[in-house]
């Protein structure tokens, strides 16, 4: 079997938060870019492939061969420790194989939840010295423990680079020192692609501003226009009324001389094209018509006038006899 197939075996309980920062952990060691200068130092140009049994275990009815396989073929094994992982038979057999193999030396932990005397397995916590006496140890541990799950997975982005940095042989400081510098060198590239969008989005501004203000000109203008028309319609509407009312004041004032020399007949033609062009325009002072109308047409001891209303019908024509005494009214083509 090919060795060392996988750069890292995570071992953890299938639980909350255990199972949720082992993914997390999974996809941060597999997708993490090594610093060019850690290129250089170590000569590994990539993380290569993490084993988590819910992702790399194939079915199998031998279970426990899989696993074995997998420990093997692993460079690394980190254990996700929690007081739920101690409870964990399965896990503490995989831990225990791993170090039979490959020694505690590349055994990894990191710590979400309790505390290290309950969270780590005493295979790790205690070790034999040369005379054969139980000595205690720290083992190597990124904590990420935390208020919540959210906090927890917040610490893993820091914590994960104590794991990286056994990993890939140099020390946690120069994997935060270049860090940080990527970082910020990410953030100027962000500052600068920010500033070119706004320098972009403020010409734009600057220019729909522009448009805006141009189309409210458009918009004034266009309303200035409109309001003038309306101003020169209404003069003009003005003027041909003024004109109408002086033809039918000049029409009442040749009536009234026509009555006076006597000239009936030629007074109520007159009057009754008066009163034609008042019907044309709403009745513009049609009471002064009819009322010289009457008195042009009343002729003792006749008072037929007094019947013309004319509400609803129009005078077509009036004729007086010969002698002034009698007149006819046309009304819708009917005389009365």
């Amino acid at each position: 079997m090919e060795q060392n197939r996988y750069i890292a075996f995570i071992s953890y309980r299938h639980l909350s938060p255990d199972q949720d920062i082992a993914i997390k952990l999974h996809r941060a060691i597999e997708t993490y870019g090594i610093p060019d200068s850690v290129k250089k130092k170590t000569g590994k140009k990539k993380m290569g492939r993490v084993f988590r049994d819910q992702d790399e275990l194939p079915l199998s009815s031998d279970l426990g061969a899989d696993i074995e396989a997998a420990l093997e073929s692993s460079e690394w094994f980190i254990a996700v420790c929690s007081p739920r992982y101690n409870q964990s038979g399965w896990c503490m057999r995989e831990l225990e194989y791993f170090i039979e193999r490959k020694g505690r030396d590349h055994v990894l932990t990191i710590l979400t939840e309790g505390e290290p005397d309950d969270s780590f397995p005493d295979i790790l916590r205690f070790r034999m010295d040369e005379r054969g006496n139980k000595q205690e140890v720290e083992p190597l541990a990124a904590d990420v423990r935390g208020a919540s799950l959210a906090e927890s997975l917040k610490k893993l982005k820091k914590e994960k680079l104590r794991l990286l940095a056994q990993i890939l042989g140099v020390t946690y400081d120069e994997l935060v020192m270049r860090d940080r510098q990527r970082r910020k060198k990410r953030n100027a590239s962000l500052a600068a692609i920010i500033l070119v969008i706004a320098a972009v989005l403020g010409g734009v501004i600057i220019r729909n501003a522009k448009l805006r203000e141009e189309a409210k000109e458009q918009a004034r203008i266009a309303e200035e226009q409109r309001l003038q028309a309306e101003e020169e319609r209404r003069r003009a509407e003005e003027e041909r009324l003024n004109a109408v009312s002086n033809s039918i004041g000049e029409a009442l004032q040749k009536a009234a001389s026509l009555r006076a020399d006597s000239d009936r007949r030629k007074a109520a033609g007159v009057l009754l094209d008066a009163l034609a062009l008042s019907d044309e325009n709403d009745g513009m002072r049609r009471d002064e018509i009819l009322d010289q109308l009457r008195r042009t047409m009343y002729i003792e001891p006749f008072t037929v006038v007094s019947r013309m209303a004319l509400q609803s019908g129009r005078l077509n024509n009036a004729q007086i006899s010969p002698d002034e005494k009698k007149a006819i009214c046309i009304v819708n083509s009917k005389a009365v």
